[in-house]
C-alpha cells in the first residue's frame, strides 16, 4: 500500500529515557522513524 509507519514509544517521567532508548535498540527495535517520549523530553 505504500504506507509510512512510524514507531511511538512513551515512558513515564521517572525512567531513564536514554537507557529505555538503549534497551530497545539493543532488542532489536528499528533505529529510524521512532519517537521517543516520556512527557519531558522527546527523541526522533
Amino acid at each position: 500500500m505504500g504506507l509510512d509507519l512510524g514507531y511511538w514509544e512513551a515512558k513515564n517521567p521517572e525512567i531513564n529515557l536514554d537507557q529505555a532508548m538503549e534497551n530497545k535498540f539493543r532488542d532489536g527495535y528499528p533505529n529510524d522513524n521512532i519517537l521517543f517520549e516520556n512527557s519531558v523530553v522527546y527523541f526522533m
